[in-house]
């Protein structure tokens, strides 16, 4: 596999990463080559070699491209620390001697970092007392172990007591996929390419589903695809124009958008788009999840963004979390921000509350679970509060009492009739046993024949919860009086 990457002259250097399904884990590189232009532009030709087993006929790859250096943490001395997701262990420095120094005499120290961040690159500054910063960019060895990786930082000519503070930081991918690659030659390359392609087309058609469901995954895979931020990105045009199209489809479209929200990595541009789109649509059922996400979000600043397009400009400009002036709208100037910031904003809008903005800032992502945690809270006495003023009459459901029968509004406690598609996703859909054998204004009666049982989906009327009663032995539609309504 070769590559070609032109840079920008005097950018920081972009790496390229590769990533190899069904290779058995070796590969080597056959060389590299720098060119450079009169005006300073640089061509950096690289080419790798992968091992497959012999029996391999087709494999997928991603290759990804560096971005831009990011703050993660700020230390002074060795400890363990959490950010989001991110788990990092600095370990006691020691002071350079022996063959790791590179010179005799040097005055350097190093010392281990463990860390589980395998999805980006690693580096860490030290900024000394002068104020001057010093780069590791690459540990000097390191191991992996499971989901951690061990590395040796260190800084020559630069002793521990000169050093003022560290930071750690990391360097997210845009990674670019390739599915169905072969490795067979001549003909049979083509025909695995066909049968691969028409697999992956299969099993997207079984996802997409029917009906408005279909509508809506569709739009939602238009965001899904929008992986940069460039104004003449037209996947970024696409996912402007999906996500106002959700907009207007609103309260069905919220658990689809729900579910793609948890499943988007913490950094990416889905990520702020989503809860973007639930704050325009405003419904109370997407803040549980919304608290969640915000747990595992981190500070990343805003963007600035032009669209070209002015009904879709000004869609954005009517619904971005900063009041727009006349010049952002004569010059299309967008604010789309990081998923602290989107998130938090859909909160306060859609509840009319709010548990303060301090964790809007750089490092400061213990903040930031602290006031996921206030939120959690706060919301939670929400939701108690109307149930409780709810009883007893409003847990009477067509003459049938409520009030002691276990209940949840967890999807993964009721495998009756909910199965997760697929497994790990968080993704819930409906059993194929399951028929929704009534369904009004003050809720759903849930059937399951072949064990004569049944659920009752009861809430009032404008609760931002769904609440599942049962199971209850026998025929709904003869113990409740119901006139059958069979969906």
């Amino acid at each position: 596999v070769m590559t070609s990457i032109t840079e920008a002259n005097g950018g920081e250097p972009i790496v390229c990463k590769w990533h190899f399904k069904q290779a058995d884990g070796y590969s080597y590189s056959l060389g590299s080559v720098t060119r450079v232009s009169d005006t300073g532009v640089k061509t950096r030709i690289r080419a790798v070699g992968i091992r497959f087993p012999k029996d391999a006929v087709v494999m997928s790859m991603k290759v990804g491209i560096s971005g831009q250096w990011e703050p993660s943490l700020t230390f002074e001395d060795y400890g363990s620390f959490t950010i989001g997701n991110d788990q990092i262990v600095l370990k006691q420095a020691f002071d350079a001697h022996g063959p790791m120094t590179g010179a005799p005499g040097d005055n350097g120290h190093y010392f281990n970092v463990v860390h589980n961040i395998l999805d980006r690159d690693v580096r860490i500054v030290a900024v000394d007392k002068s104020g001057a910063e010093h780069v590791c960019n690459k540990p000097y060895g390191t191991s992996t172990r499971g989901n951690q990786i061990q590395g040796i930082f260190g800084f020559r000519n630069l002793s521990k007591e000169q050093v003022q503070e560290y930071r750690v930081e990391v360097r997210p991918y845009t990674w670019i996929g390739f599915d169905g690659v072969s490795l067979q030659p001549g003909d049979k390359a083509v025909d695995l390419a066909k049968a691969e392609k028409a697999k992956k087309d299969a099993e997207l058609e079984q996802w997409l589903g029917q009906g408005q469901t279909r509508q809506i995954r569709r739009l939602i895979l238009k965001i899904r695809n929008c992986g940069t931020i460039h104004e003449h990105c037209e996947s970024q045009v696409q996912a402007i124009a999906a996500a106002r199209e959700l907009v207007r489809i609103g309260e069905p479209a919220v658990s689809e958008l729900v579910n793609e929200m948890k499943r988007e990595q913490p950094w990416s541009l889905p990520r702020s788009l989503i809860p973007f789109t639930l704050r325009a649509i405003g419904d109370p059922q997407a803040v549980p999840a919304l608290i969640e996400v915000l747990e595992k979000s981190r500070y990343r600043g805003g963007y600035g963004i032009y669209v070209k397009d002015e009904d879709l400009a000004n869609f954005m400009l009517d619904h971005q979390h900063r009041e727009p002036d006349e010049s952002d709208r004569q010059a299309h100037a967008i604010v789309l921000s990081c998923p602290v910031i989107e998130i938090t904003k859909a909160l306060e809008k859609i509840t009319g509350h709010t548990e303060g903005h301090e964790h809007f800032f750089p490092d400061r992502d213990q903040l930031v679970r602290q006031v996921t945690e206030r939120w959690r809270s706060w919301w939670h006495q929400q939701t108690a509060v109307q149930v409780e003023g709810e009883k007893p009459q409003s847990l009477i459901f067509h003459g049938l009492d409520l009030t002691a029968v276990p209940h949840t509004t967890n999807f993964s406690r009721l495998p009756d009739l909910f199965e997760e598609r697929p497994l790990g996703s968080k993704s819930y859909h409906i059993q194929k046993d399951v028929t929704a054998i009534y369904s009004g204004l003050d809720g759903t009666v849930y059937f399951i024949p072949r064990r004569n049982i049944f659920y009752v989906q009861h809430d009032k009327l404008g609760s931002s919860t769904l609440t599942y009663y049962g199971p209850f032995e026998g025929n709904p539609v003869q113990i409740l009086n119901l006139q059958p309504d069979v969906q």
